[in-house]
């Protein structure tokens, strides 16, 4: 009887829980480790390079180091509350961003990035 209870209680979470998307899922992989080589960072600098059809960024931190990020479908840009696209990026060098990102063997996978931060 306590089998059946659990069991009624357990199809009805997951009922009711939202699906994830592909994108969420591969972004929960990376961050889980499936792929990632660490966990996730955040860093500060400025937008040097944006290259829409490659999905890359280029992130020059306060030290002069460039860093390159692969933006994929799951990643959010925003600056303050706005959304933007990659593409919205290109028109906003030299300014300052904070990256959260994953590090993985195709490259360091952006997660968020907020201009003006």
């Amino acid at each position: 009887m306590l089998h059946r209870c659990l069991l009624c209680l357990t199809i009805a979470v997951l009922a009711i829980l939202p699906a994830a998307t592909p994108a969420q899922e591969a972004g929960e992989k990376a961050a889980a480790g499936a792929e990632a080589l660490g966990p996730r960072e955040t860093i500060s600098g400025t937008i040097t390079l944006v290259v829409p059809e490659k999905k890359l960024i280029v992130v020059t931190t306060a030290k002069g180091a460039p860093l390159n990020f692969v933006v994929g479908r799951g990643a959010r840009i925003r600056s303050g509350q706005q959304r933007l696209k990659l593409e919205d990026l290109a028109g906003r060098l030299n300014q300052k961003v904070t990256v959260s990102f994953v590090p993985t063997r195709r490259g360091n996978v952006v997660h968020t990035v907020e201009v003006g931060g």
